[in-house]
């Protein structure tokens, strides 16, 4: 079995966003669990710059591969959801999308056409179980939740610095959402 990767993953360049990062632990997740030759990347790394490349290797990829996982931002969603719904017609791919960020919902209130698109996909993967509900009653048959992860390396007790004093202080980069910052307050109420 062969799988294609379609996304940003942008290997030879510092990026730290969501997007690149989510990709390359995927791709590198996808590497561990088949054969490293068994995995087909096309990188959408400054896609619009190498739109005919770009487009030939998803051609390449679906004929080659037997499946096909998605990892793209809007913008790409624009012109490869429909270029994979059509193609698929022809080639009879299993599709499996993996939704970058949290507008999937709204995307599909300004773009209806999508929710054919995406329907047609094995499955589409989202980040959350309330954006699975708000799909399931736009009509999306197939939304499942897949959190986000992360691969930890796992340290033992010794390796800790003796010199840390409790409590712990400590710093966390995210975008920080308001909608976000509710639910967690509102979970920390109900504990």
């Amino acid at each position: 079995m062969r799988i294609a990767l379609i996304g940003r993953v942008a290997m030879h360049v510092e990026l730290f966003d969501g997007q690149t990062v989510k990709t390359r632990y995927f791709y590198e997740l996808l590497k561990d669990i088949c054969d490293v030759d068994d995995v087909l990347l096309v990188d959408m790394y400054e896609y619009k710059k190498h739109f005919f490349k770009v487009l030939i290797q998803s051609i390449v990829a679906l004929i080659k591969c037997d499946k096909i996982v998605l990892l793209i931002s809007i913008n790409g969603r624009k012109f490869f959801f429909p270029f994979f719904f059509y193609l698929n017609k022809i080639f009879k791919k299993d599709i499996y999308h993996s939704l970058i960020g949290g507008r999937l919902a709204n995307n599909i209130e300004k773009y209806p056409s999508w929710r054919k698109y995406i329907n047609s996909f094995k499955v589409n993967w989202v980040e959350s179980c309330e954006m699975v509900s708000k799909l399931k009653k736009m009509g999306v048959k197939n939304a499942e939740y897949l959190p986000n992860f992360k691969k930890i390396n796992i340290i033992n007790k010794n390796e800790i610095t003796p010199y840390i004093k409790y409590p712990y202080e400590f710093c966390t980069f995210s975008r920080v959402q308001k909608k976000k910052v509710l639910q967690m307050l509102l979970r920390q109420s109900m504990r």
